[in-house]
């Protein structure tokens, strides 16, 4: 290893060994490159050869198209019911009739159910850009 003095005096750096050169082999990043040069040139090389290689590759990668939708409304007595689409449990109506629902285009199962109440089935066909509104009134069970 070789010391560099900060200050660079000619009387100095005039008796430092020429910089060593090395034979090298680059194959694979380097194209299989092959010569007598500087090992930090040779290693700048592959890296900036490398880099261009994953930046190129970076530039296929495309976002797909958003998946159409459409929206779900629930008008649903009494507030407290509980409702599910597709097997997933969303919580209260209240909370629902407020902010609506936004689906993909196709049918979906709709549950909605409280304790002592007999539950609601529907299937809902929800198409794109449409609103859907959803009417249920749930039917309290005899005692």
């Amino acid at each position: 290893m070789i010391a560099i003095p900060l200050f660079a005096d000619p009387r100095l750096t005039s008796s430092l060994p020429p910089r060593r050169t090395r034979e090298y082999a680059c194959v694979g990043r380097c194209g299989g490159a092959r010569g007598s040069t500087n090992l930090g040139t040779a290693f700048l090389h592959c890296c900036i050869l490398t880099l261009i290689l994953v930046l190129s590759a970076c530039g296929g990668a495309q976002k797909k198209p958003a998946e159409p939708r459409g929206a779900l409304r629930f008008d649903v007595a009494p507030k407290e019911a509980i409702v599910e689409v597709d097997e997933t449990r969303l919580g209260p109506a209240s909370m629902l009739m407020k902010q609506g629902l936004l689906l993909k285009v196709g049918q979906h199962r709709v549950v909605v159910s409280l304790e002592d109440h007999f539950p609601e089935y529907r299937l809902v066909d929800v198409r794109e850009g449409e609103v859907v509104t959803l009417k249920i009134q749930l039917t309290p069970t005899p005692e």
